[in-house]
């Protein structure tokens, strides 16, 4: 069984990616060829269980970096590293104390982190960086503070013909991407909005700073890419309320810096995704139907884009669909009400009042330990 895929390209353009197996153990795979058609046996990086939420990124140089998180012991974040000069694998190398993704621009590696450890109605966005191919890494350096989103849908949703009721699976966490263009290294994750509803931010190292993404409902499951040429596609969903239909909404930056954007024409009932009765992990331990975190899109340099959803059928078993979208500037018709604000510099604050009532949906447990980098044992 593989869970937690996570796909990128190298410095030539083929695909490499990052896995576990059913066992919480690492792998690790690289392509041949650009289009995918072949690939190198996979590479077994940890094999003790204790690996969780993989990524990976390659550099200007070919160095591979993958990233896990060690979810029995208070999720603190380690990698795994390929050096293209002595080819060959080392590590695992303390990142930071706190889950997250990893991307590379040029020669350096950037990894992106929620804080929560704080005031719980209070987050950072954290950036790490290593200069020396993941062997150590300096941070954090905040890049924005923000109230955190609900880590589930507002309101509660049954599936059809049945009692099985619970929220929608809104996970807090940030996806990143990297690459060789004029924006660098590209982040989105998910805040709270002045209207109550989750919004989504996105940040760029080309544009030194944060734009909002806004809508009269829940944005979430943001996924994120960029290309050589300095555009980049965003996947979002949002949904309809009784009964709840899933929409994804696909937003395309130009190189010049305007925004369009687009319903794909995929929909779904998502009380038909894996449903938690009780976990710590979705929704604070509310009953609630989750996706996972099969949403990270690619694109290539002709403004095409891939943009994953979990979709399911008419049976309670889901599907990875794909929808694929190009010519942005000859699209459909834009989603009403979503907008894009303004570039707002590095190391801002844009916190929002949380309304009455809805303090304990905002408040989510501390991901960032503080506790020290070396560990690496269950607990």
């Amino acid at each position: 069984m593989i869970c937690d895929l996570y796909l990128t390209h190298d410095a030539y353009g083929n695909p490499v990616l990052a896995m576990l197996d059913g066992s919480f153990n690492l792998w690790f795979q690289s392509a041949q060829d650009s289009e995918g058609f072949n690939w190198n046996s996979a590479e077994l990086l940890l094999g003790n269980g204790n690996g969780d939420f993989p990524s990976v990124a390659v550099n200007s140089s070919n160095d591979v970096v993958v990233t896990f998180d060690l979810p029995f012991s208070s999720y603190v974040e380690e990698a795994v590293i390929w050096d293209s000069g002595t080819r060959q694998w080392s590590g695992p190398y303390s990142v930071a104390p706190m889950m997250g993704r990893v991307a590379a621009a040029g020669s350096t590696f950037y990894f992106f982190g929620i804080d929560t450890s704080g005031n719980p109605y209070s987050s950072n966005l954290d950036m790490y960086t290593s200069t020396d191919n993941g062997h150590t890494w300096s941070g954090p350096l905040t890049l924005d503070t923000f109230t955190p989103p609900r880590p589930q849908s507002g309101v509660e949703f049954c599936r059809p013909q049945t009692s099985t009721c619970g929220y929608l699976d809104e996970p807090i966490w940030a996806s990143a991407q990297g690459g060789g263009g004029p924006l660098g290294w590209v982040v989105a994750y998910p805040v709270a909005g002045s209207n109550g509803a989750n919004w989504v931010k996105l940040c760029a190292q080309g544009i030194n700073g944060c734009q909002t993404i806004s809508y009269t409902a829940d944005l979430f499951y943001p996924g994120i890419t960029t290309s050589a040429n300095g555009d980049l596609w965003l996947s979002l969903f949002t949904y309809t309320s009784g009964p709840p239909i899933l929409q994804q909404v696909a937003v395309y930056r130009t190189v010049g810096g305007s925004f369009l954007n687009a319903p794909a024409p995929t929909t779904t009932n998502p009380t038909y995704w894996l449903y938690y009765a009780n976990s710590s992990l979705r929704c604070q331990g509310y009953p609630c139907f989750a996706a996972g975190e099969y949403v990270l899109p690619g694109m290539n340099t002709y403004t095409s884009a891939t943009l994953p959803m979990i979709a399911a059928p008419s049976s309670l078993l889901t599907d990875l669909l794909q929808t694929f979208v190009q010519d942005p500037q000859t699209g459909a018709a834009p989603l009403p009400g979503l907008t894009v604000g303004p570039v707002t510099p590095f190391g801002g604050d844009s916190r929002v009042p949380i309304a009455a009532g809805q303090e304990g949906l905002h408040a989510w447990k501390p991901y960032r330990t503080g506790l020290s980098l070396s560990s690496s044992s269950k607990q």
